[in-house]
């Protein structure tokens, strides 16, 4: 009896660490990409990063996200940042966005995204800037057999579309410094 009250004093104990360690790694956001901004246009935002991780780099600043679309995003919605979004920052810098291997601006490589890369390749297909800058065209504009080749390892895996925006990661919580301090 007594092995049975020690086990199950043991188990609750086990159980309550791991969803005390559970809500302290939910607090903590970490950021795994440097953000660069070129003539208005951010660059270098991670596949699959959710805007609300995307506002931590704009703390005590009014940030409005606004998708391909136009519509504001709510501030606790965890919509991925994509291709086409504009951010607004205390209501008068206005960015556009641009997710390296993001080309139709859902914020995720899918094969969808290679497909449309590969058919600009080809010319069976129109894209704007956006995208054509999403795939890694060169200054002409023009999408290379080399971008297709990228984005299609990017998706299965082999290779890191956005290695030259990538940093060791970020938490927001041990305050500004480092890359991340005033670059917008």
């Amino acid at each position: 009896m007594k092995g049975l009250r020690l086990t199950s004093l043991l188990l609750a104990c086990v159980l309550l660490l791991s969803a005390f360690s559970l809500c302290a790694y939910a607090e903590t956001v970490t950021v795994d990409f440097i953000p660069t901004i070129k003539n208005g246009t951010i660059y270098g935002i991670s596949l699959k990063t959710p805007q609300n991780v995307f506002r931590s780099f704009y703390t005590g600043k009014s940030v409005e996200i606004f998708d391909k679309d136009g519509t504001r995003l709510d501030p606790s919605s965890t919509t991925y940042m994509g291709t086409g979004f504009t951010v607004k920052v205390d209501g008068r810098a206005l960015y556009t966005v641009v997710v390296m291997g993001d080309f139709d601006g859902d914020g995720e490589l899918t094969a969808r995204d290679y497909l449309l890369t590969k058919r600009t390749c080809m010319g069976t297909y129109y894209a704007n800037s956006l995208a054509r800058q999403a795939a890694g065209a060169d200054a002409k504009g023009d999408i290379r057999p080399i971008n297709y080749i990228k984005v299609k390892r990017a998706y299965f895996g082999t290779y890191e579309i956005n290695k030259d925006y990538s940093c060791d990661p970020y938490d927001p919580t041990n305050g500004e410094n480092g890359w991340s301090d005033n670059w917008v």
